[in-house]
């Protein structure tokens, strides 16, 4: 896993099996950090993938990279996305339409998207805003 020491969310997408490296897009004139996702798929006959994140998902072009890794993992015919923000320090308002609108655009494909794991501010926003129970985070 790449660490990142800037504001630059880091974002890992999990599948078993195989590993496809990718570059981050860089988006509103500012320069996107490499995001290096390992892909690995579980053998209960279910695609379920894994994004993982962390660092600071505040401003468009944050959000619109953890949009494109939900729907780029979705492109890859799971029925399943796990998202787990337990890395995540700042969680802004476009995250949270990024997420919602990655997981709207999901189900219109048959797939579901829930977080699996949030950082206690991440948790506390999602609680603030009446999500927990839509996005499928348990009881923490």
């Amino acid at each position: 896993m790449l660490t990142l020491r800037s504001r630059r969310p880091s974002i890992l997408i999990i599948n078993e099996g195989s590993v496809l490296p990718r570059t981050a897009r860089s988006s509103g004139g500012r320069k996107a950090g490499p995001a290096v996702p390992e892909i690995t798929t579980q053998g209960d006959g279910t695609p379920t993938q894994r994004v993982v994140v962390t660092g600071e998902v505040l401003d468009p072009p944050d959000a619109s990279q953890l949009y494109d890794a939900i729907c780029e993992t979705v492109g890859q015919l799971a029925k399943r996305v796990e998202v787990d923000l337990s890395g995540v320090e700042l969680f802004g308002s476009q995250a949270i339409n990024a997420l919602l609108h990655a997981r709207q655009d999901a189900e219109r494909l048959g797939c579901e998207v829930t977080v699996v794991a949030a950082s206690p501010l991440v948790r506390k926003v999602l609680e603030v805003t009446a999500l927990t129970e839509i996005l499928g985070l348990d009881e923490g």
